[in-house]
């Protein structure tokens, strides 16, 4: 969902075009943390917490289908969105979400952006695109998003 996606997309596109492979877009959603959901238990009923996590959720999906409507038309100028198969915003640890979904799918291939942290950064912070590469039992294509200038 970042301003960068669209350099992410347009790499998946390319080989999908390539191989006539199939695209499934997949962001991951951090669930909130324990402190802030006990609080939020304290003081919104169940029903209308559940509303409001579900309402989070459409929004994420429903940006991510502008953006890829909007790139595909003014960016690749083809019916690449025909190549993606589905969308799906998932809540859980980003990293666990994307491992799972390709599991799931049988992906191929992974194709993910990094912002390429130092090892320092690594160690300190870690990356969903580190955890994904360490775990993923298919290639994942690392597109660099190096911070634009």
């Amino acid at each position: 969902l970042g301003p960068r996606g669209p350099e992410v997309f347009a790499h998946a596109a390319a080989i999908a075009r390539r191989f006539g492979a199939a695209i499934h877009i997949v962001h991951g959603v951090e669930p909130m943390g324990e402190f802030v959901h006990s609080l939020m238990d304290t003081y919104v009923p169940a029903e209308v917490l559940e509303e409001l996590r579900q309402e989070n959720l459409d929004q994420r999906h429903g940006e991510i289908q502008r953006r890829l409507e909007v790139f595909c038309r003014d960016e690749l100028h083809t019916d690449t969105q025909e190549s993606v198969k589905d969308v799906r915003v998932v809540e859980g640890r980003p990293e666990r979400v994307i491992l799972d979904e390709a599991a799931r799918l049988q992906a191929d291939m992974i194709v993910m952006g990094s912002r390429g942290h130092t090892a320092l950064g690594e160690m300190l912070l870690g990356s969903v695109a580190h955890k994904v590469t360490l775990e993923a039992q298919v290639p994942v294509l690392l597109v660099p998003l190096r911070p634009q200038s």
